[in-house]
C-alpha cells in the first residue's frame, strides 16, 4: 500500500511543473532501483515524464533505459502518439542510440528463452513497438526523422540482429538448451506484412544457405524459423525467397534445406508452391523457375505435388481462351515451368499424369497454332515440341521438330528441355564469382597494376560514366603488321547525308486489299513486293502503322471492292493486337472500324454484334466493339457533310426600271440595326441511320442473358453490362424521329426494367442515362398513350432510387431523371 502511495507521489512530481525535474527523475530512479513496481512502475513514470515540457538530459535518459531496451521500446510505443514535438525529438534521439545490432540481438535472444509456442501479450506489444516505430515517429516528426530510424535502415538492422540471434540459438541448442523461435518468426512475419521482405531476407538467406549446406542442426533451426511464419506473411516470404536464391537444380535444393517439407505441412505454402507461383503470381526473375521446380523435386511428396501442378498448368496452357487473355510475360513464364517441370519429372511421371499431359499438349499445340500473335505462336510451338519429345522419348521414334526462327525466347525454352545434369552445369558456370576480399591499400595496388600493364604494352584508361567506371585496355605493343603512321577518324571529312531520302518509312497502301494481303502495287497495277499478311498476321511494325493510317481515306473513296472485303477487314481489325506499342494504335484502329461501319452499316453492324457475343474475345476487345457501335450510330445519325452548295442568285438583268434600280440601291446602302443577318434556312436531309437502326439495336439487346464461359453479363462482367446499357441508350437516342424509334424505346425500357436493381452502381447509373435518352428521343404523345403504364412505373422507381439508393452519384442522376420525366409530362398537359 505504501509503495502505491509513493508511486503516485513520484508520478505527480514528474507531471508538475512546480517540482524540480532533476530531483523528481532522481527520486524515480532510486525507487525503481530499489525494486519498487518493476516494469509497470517504469511505464507509469516514463508516461508522466513524457508529459512534462523540456524533457532532456542524462538523468531522463537513465530513467528511460534503466530496465533495458525492451521497456524503453514499450514506453516509447505507448506514449509517442500523445507527446509534444520537442519530447518526440528527444525520444527519437534516445531510441536512435538503442537501435544497433548488439542491443537488438540481446533483445531477440532474451525473448527466445521462453518455451511457450505462442507470444505473450508483452511480446506482442514489444513486436508492435519495434516494427511500427518509424511510422509512429514519422507521424510526430514528419520528414525530420533520423536516417537510422527509417523503415529500410531499421529492418536491415533487424535482419542482421535476427541472424546474430540465430547464431546464438544454434550454439545454445548445440549445448543442449531449449530455445523458442516463435518471437523470431513473428518478427519475420511482421517484416513481410509491412513490405520489407527483401530487406530482411537479403541479410538472412545468403548466410543461412551457406550454413545449411553441411550442418543438419542449422537445417533444423531454419525449418523451425520458417514454420513459425504466419499465413498472412507466407506468400510474400516464399515468393521473395524463390527469387532471391541463385538458380539451381541441385538435389537436395538449397530452398529445401531452408524450408524442408513446408509445402506439405503448411496449407498456405502448399497453395503458393502448387498454384500461386504457377498461374497467379508472376515473379520478376525468370530464373525463379529453376528454384520452384528444384524445390519440388527434392523429395517424393514434392514430386507428387509437382505432378498435380503440371496437370493444372497444362489445363490452362491448352485452353485457347486462356492463352488469348495472357500477356507475353505470363505466357512465357507458364511455358518455362511446363517444359522444365516435365523435363525434371520425366522419369517419375505416373501413367495418369503422363496421359493427361499428352492430351493437353495436343490440344494446346492446336490452339497455339491457330493464334494470330506471332510471339505466342512461336512460344507455343517450342513448348509443344519440347513436351512431346520429352513425353515420347523413345530412340526408335522420330523426334518432333518445328522450323523455328532465331528468337531468344524460343532458345531459352529449348534450353530447358536439355538433360538436368547439363542445365545444372550451365547454372553453376553462370554463377557470379565470390567478391574478392578488400585490399588494404587500393591506391598502391592500382599503381602496381598500371606499372605492370605499361611494361607489357597495355595502358589502362578509365572513363567516368553515369553509374560506374568503365575500364579499357589499349594495346600499345609494336605489331609486325602495324603501319608506320596512324589514321584518326577526326581527319576524315563527314559526308553530308541531310538531303538523302528516308527509305525506312513504309509507303502507304493504295488499295484495300493491300491492307489485308500486303501485296504492294504500283499505280499501273504491277506487283512490287511479294504478298505478306499485314493486318491478318502482322509481322512488321511499318506496314501495320501505314495500313491503319491509310484506311479511313481509302474507305471514304468508296472503292468497288469495299462490300467484298469490309467484313474480312473488320475481322482483322477486331483481332489486331498492339504488338509494337504504337503511340496511337487504339485511335487509328477505332477510326478505321468506324469508317467501315459508316460506309457499310448493313454488313458491319451484324458482324460487330456477333463478335461482341463471341467467346473468343477479352474484355478490352468487347469494350472496343461497343465503342465502335456507339460512334458509328452517332455519325450515321448526324447530317451528312457532303452538302451541295445552293446556287447563287443570278445577277440583275440590265432591263430593270429605274425606280426598282433606285430602291434596290437604297436597301443595299441602308443599315437596319433591329434585324440580324439573314442566314439561309437549314436544308433537310434524310437520316442515314433511320433504315439501319434496328440492325444496331435488336441483335445487341437480344442475347444479353446468355452466359458464356468468357462472358457473363448478368454475373461477373458488370462493367461490360454498364457499357452495353449506355450504348443501347445512345442507339435509341440516335434513332430519334425514325419510324422504328418508339418500338426500340419500348424494348429498351423492358430491358432496363430487368437490370434496374443491379448490385453495381455503375450499371444503375447506366440504366438512368439510357432511360433519359429513350424518354427524350421518344415522341411525347407515344409516351403518354402507348407507354403510359410503363412510364408511371418507371417514375415510381426513379423516385425510390433518388431517395433510398446508397450511391450519391446514382441519387443525383435519379433526381435529374425525375426532372426530365416531369418536364416531358408537363409539355403535354
Amino acid at each position: 500500500m505504501g509503495e502505491d502511495v509513493r508511486l503516485k507521489q513520484l508520478v505527480s512530481s514528474l507531471k508538475s511543473s512546480q517540482c524540480d525535474l532533476e530531483t523528481a527523475v532522481n527520486d524515480s530512479l532510486s525507487y525503481i532501483r530499489e525494486g519498487g513496481g518493476g516494469e509497470k512502475a517504469h511505464s507509469y513514470l516514463c508516461a508522466a515524464l513524457l508529459q512534462r515540457e523540456g524533457v532532456g538530459g542524462k538523468s531522463c535518459s537513465n530513467l528511460l533505459n534503466c530496465l533495458g531496451p525492451a521497456p524503453a521500446f514499450l514506453s516509447a510505443h505507448a506514449n509517442l502518439p500523445r507527446v509534444t514535438v520537442s519530447n518526440a525529438r528527444w525520444l527519437a534521439r534516445e531510441l536512435e542510440s538503442l537501435i544497433h545490432i548488439s542491443t537488438l540481438t540481446s533483445l531477440l535472444c532474451r525473448e527466445s528463452c521462453s518455451s511457450s509456442p505462442t507470444l505473450s501479450p508483452i511480446q506482442q506489444q514489444l513486436l508492435s513497438s519495434l516494427t511500427h516505430l518509424p511510422d509512429l515517429l514519422a507521424n510526430r516528426l514528419g520528414s525530420s526523422l533520423p536516417p537510422s530510424l527509417l523503415p529500410t535502415s531499421l529492418f536491415t538492422l533487424l535482419g542482421c540482429a535476427l541472424l546474430a540471434s540465430l547464431h546464438s540459438i544454434h550454439s545454445d541448442v548445440k549445448g543442449g538448451e531449449d530455445r523458442s523461435l516463435a518471437f523470431l518468426g513473428a518478427v519475420l512475419s511482421k517484416a513481410a506484412i509491412l513490405g520489407q521482405t527483401r530487406t530482411i531476407l537479403s541479410q538472412l538467406v545468403p548466410v543461412l544457405q551457406d550454413k545449411s549446406q553441411d550442418d543438419p542442426l542449422w537445417r533444423r533451426v531454419c525449418h523451425s524459423l520458417f514454420c513459425r511464419v504466419n499465413s498472412l506473411a507466407m506468400e510474400p516470404l516464399l515468393v521473395e525467397m524463390v527469387q532471391l536464391l541463385p538458380p539451381s537444380l541441385a538435389n537436395p535444393h538449397p530452398l529445401y534445406l531452408l524450408l524442408g517439407d513446408l509445402a506439405m505441412t503448411n496449407q498456405k505454402a502448399r497453395h503458393v508452391f502448387s498454384h500461386k507461383l504457377w498461374l497467379a503470381r508472376l515473379p520478376s526473375n525468370e530464373n525463379a523457375a529453376y528454384n520452384l521446380i528444384g524445390y519440388l523435386m527434392s523429395w517424393e511428396a514434392g514430386q507428387d505435388l509437382l505432378g498435380q501442378s503440371l496437370r493444372s498448368a497444362m489445363g490452362v496452357w491448352s485452353e485457347g481462351g486462356a492463352v488469348r487473355k495472357m500477356d507475353s510475360r505470363q505466357h512465357m513464364w507458364l511455358c518455362r515451368l511446363l517444359v522444365l517441370g516435365t523435363t525434371c519429372l520425366a522419369s517419375h511421371l505416373t501413367p495418369p499424369t503422363s496421359t493427361v499431359l499428352k492430351e493437353g499438349v495436343m490440344r494446346g499445340l492446336q490452339s497455339h497454332l491457330d493464334t494470330p500473335v506471332p510471339g505466342v505462336r512461336e512460344r507455343g510451338m517450342a513448348t509443344g515440341q519440347c513436351l512431346i519429345n520429352t513425353l515420347h522419348s523413345r530412340p526408335s521414334e522420330q523426334q518432333l521438330h518445328f522450323d523455328l526462327g532465331e528468337n531468344p525466347e524460343v532458345e531459352s525454352i529449348l534450353q530447358l528441355a536439355e538433360p538436368v545434369a547439363e542445365q545444372q552445369e550451365r547454372l553453376c558456370a553462370n554463377l557470379p564469382p565470390p567478391p574478392p576480399p578488400p585490399s588494404p591499400s587500393p591506391v598502391h595496388e592500382e599503381r602496381e597494376e598500371v606499372g605492370q600493364s605499361c611494361a607489357s604494352g597495355l595502358v589502362r584508361v578509365t572513363e567516368a560514366g553515369d553509374s560506374e567506371r568503365q575500364v579499357f585496355f589499349l594495346n600499345l605493343s609494336p605489331s609486325p603488321f602495324s603501319l608506320s603512321f596512324s589514321i584518326s577518324d577526326d581527319d576524315l571529312e563527314p559526308y553530308d547525308m541531310s538531303h538523302d531520302p528516308d527509305n525506312t518509312q513504309t509507303p502507304p497502301p493504295h488499295y484495300l486489299l493491300d491492307c489485308l494481303s500486303g501485296k504492294r502495287q504500283s499505280r499501273c497495277g504491277l506487283s512490287l513486293t511479294p504478298p505478306t499478311a499485314v493486318l491478318v498476321s502482322p509481322t512488321e511494325r511499318g506496314p501495320v502503322e501505314a495500313a491503319l493510317s491509310s484506311l479511313p481515306s481509302l474507305i471514304s473513296r468508296e472503292p468497288s471492292d469495299l462490300s467484298e472485303v469490309c467484313v474480312d477487314l473488320g475481322r482483322a481489325l477486331v483481332h489486331l493486337q498492339d504488338s509494337w506499342d504504337l503511340p496511337s494504335f487504339t485511335a487509328l484502329r477505332h477510326s478505321a472500324l468506324v469508317s467501315l461501319t459508316i460506309a457499310r452499316p448493313r454488313l458491319l453492324a451484324p458482324f460487330l454484334v456477333t463478335e461482341f457475343y463471341s467467346p473468343n474475345h477479352n474484355l478490352r476487345q468487347r469494350l472496343d466493339i461497343l465503342e465502335v457501335i456507339s460512334s458509328g450510330a452517332t455519325q450515321l445519325s448526324s447530317p451528312s457533310t457532303d452538302v451541295t452548295p445552293s446556287p447563287s442568285p443570278p445577277p440583275p438583268t440590265p432591263g430593270k426600271p429605274w425606280q426598282q434600280e433606285v430602291e434596290e440601291r437604297l436597301k443595299a446602302k441602308t443599315r437596319i440595326i433591329s434585324k440580324g443577318p439573314r442566314a439561309p434556312p437549314p436544308t433537310a436531309t434524310p437520316s442515314r441511320f433511320s433504315a439501319v437502326a434496328p440492325l444496331f439495336f435488336y441483335p445487341l439487346i437480344a442475347p444479353y442473358d446468355r452466359a458464356l464461359p468468357s462472358l457473363d453479363l448478368l454475373g461477373r462482367d458488370s462493367l461490360l453490362l454498364g457499357h452495353l446499357v449506355r450504348v443501347l441508350g445512345n442507339v435509341a437516342w440516335c434513332a430519334c424521329h425514325a419510324p422504328c424509334q418508339p418500338a426500340m424505346a419500348r424494348s429498351l425500357l423492358e430491358f432496363l426494367w430487368a437490370v434496374r436493381y443491379h448490385n453495381s452502381s455503375f450499371v444503375r447509373q447506366a440504366v438512368l442515362c439510357a432511360l433519359n435518352m429513350a424518354v427524350v428521343a421518344t415522341p411525347t404523345n407515344y409516351l403518354l398513350t402507348d407507354m403510359h403504364e410503363a412510364l408511371a412505373e418507371t417514375m415510381l422507381w426513379v423516385q425510390d432510387v433518388s431517395s433510398s439508393d446508397g450511391d450519391d452519384d446514382v441519387r443525383e442522376l435519379a433526381a435529374r431523371s425525375l426532372s426530365i420525366l416531369a418536364q416531358v409530362t408537363a409539355e403535354n398537359t
